[in-house]
């Protein structure tokens, strides 16, 4: 590029000089013999003034426009379709019914249920509040009878043993006396133990099994008016219904996909970068994005960046919302997104403002109107610009359009001034 640049000087001369002799012809002027000698040459040139700046590399991915939120709505339960009540396109609200299972099978096991339930809860009611409290009643009334007994006993047994020992008694009526103190010492005894194991054992394993009955009762009714509650499969999100998989009168089973639906306001996509790059992207960057089918261009944002490698493509997710206020993109069309993959703070020229003389690169440097060839060293390429490693400094003019016209040292003339870059 650079050897051809006299020839190409000499050539540009050449054609202003026929250009003016022509014009001076045609409007019948004549040339002064007298004026004085033209000034010397001067080559016009772009400039571009140097400053340090941030460059984003872009990279352009394939994916695939999804609804927010897409969802795919499955059955619980297995039975016939009853009643679809929307339709494909429709807009609807989290809560709204969408379609409906047969629920008369259903709505029995929840009577029986129901019934079961209330019998085990009048049962522990029965237990807890009326058996144990009149069994305990009763036999703390019986150690109480039988404490009184043995006081009796006991005070008749030490008067009588005062006077046996006086010999006022004989021996045999002492010992009755004595076997009458025993055995009501040992009903009081016996009171006391069955009153203890009444209380911490019979009426409380009585009340915990009826507990037992109470709760699995209760679970059956949980599960059967959980059953009738999924009967009605409904709308998990605002959003619009994208598709509807069954018909009125279908039998379908637990599992089956019914429909699926999304916020198409607001759709998303997936693109995934590698570990060299995911670094150079945030929450909050802007993406471009392009869908040929619609010839729609547009901007996103990125709203997530993954931190966990996708084990099957070895790379990080990074997922980006675009609005879709008229309704244009559609959930499964391809788009092209370039996002941010690399980010540099340095000295950049444009690629085209440097020339290359085998191994070495250099740019023309304006100062007074002068261009001045200056080798310089460069590092790596971001969108078409150059890194600057060496030989150059913020501030300096160089020439991006016109160098290919320069030698050293020439004569310029900058036609549209500084520009920053």
């Amino acid at each position: 590029m650079y050897y051809s640049s006299k020839y190409l000087k000499e050539t540009l001369v050449k054609i202003s000089v026929l250009f003016l002799v022509s014009t001076l012809l045609f409007t019948g002027c004549s040339i002064n013999k007298n004026q004085p000698k033209a000034q010397e040459e001067k080559v016009p040139v772009r400039v571009l003034t140097l400053k340090k700046d941030i460059i984003s590399e872009y990279q352009e991915f394939p994916a695939i426009l999804e609804a927010e939120g897409q969802i795919v709505l499955v059955s619980k339960m297995s039975g016939k379709v009853e009643k679809v009540l929307v339709k494909e396109g429709e807009e609807v609200k989290k809560g709204d019914v969408l379609i409906k299972i047969e629920d008369k099978d259903v709505i029995n096991q929840v009577n029986q249920a129901k019934a079961a339930y209330e019998l085990a809860l009048s049962n522990y009611s029965r237990v807890k509040n009326s058996q144990s409290v009149q069994e305990v009643e009763r036999l703390q009334s019986a150690v109480d009878q039988a404490e009184l007994n043995y006081n009796n006993a006991l005070s008749n047994y030490e008067k009588m043993k005062n006077l046996f020992e006086q010999g006022a008694i004989s021996k045999q009526q002492f010992e009755n006396v004595e076997l009458q103190y025993k055995i009501a010492k040992e009903q009081l005894e016996s009171a006391k133990t069955q009153l203890t194991l009444t209380k911490e054992k019979a009426i409380p394993d009585m009340i915990e099994g009826a507990k037992a009955q109470l709760n699995q009762a209760k679970a059956a009714l949980d599960t059967a008016l959980s059953a009738l509650e999924n009967t009605n499969i409904t709308a998990p999100i605002d959003g619009t219904v994208g598709s509807i998989n069954v018909k009125e009168g279908q039998f379908i089973s637990a599992g089956t996909v019914v429909a699926v639906m999304g916020n198409l306001k607001d759709l998303e996509m997936k693109v995934f970068l590698s570990e060299n790059r995911i670094n150079a992207v945030k929450v909050g960057d802007k993406a471009l994005i392009r869908v040929d089918s619609v010839d729609f261009s547009g901007e996103g944002e990125v709203v997530d960046v993954g931190i966990f490698k996708d084990s099957k493509t070895q790379s990080y997710p990074v997922k980006i919302a675009i609005k879709n206020e008229k309704g244009l993109l559609k959930p499964g069309m391809l788009a092209k997104v370039k996002v941010k993959v690399k980010e540099v703070k340095a000295l950049f020229v444009p690629e085209n403002a440097v020339l290359t003389f085998g191994q070495d690169k250099a740019v023309f440097v304006v100062s007074e109107n002068t261009a001045h060839l200056r080798k310089i060293k460069v590092g790596e390429v971001l969108s078409g610009n150059v890194v600057i490693l060496d030989g150059l400094k913020e501030g300096e003019n160089i020439v991006v359009e016109g160098q290919e016209y320069l030698e050293d040292k020439d004569k310029v003339e900058i036609i549209s001034g500084s520009e920053k870059q």
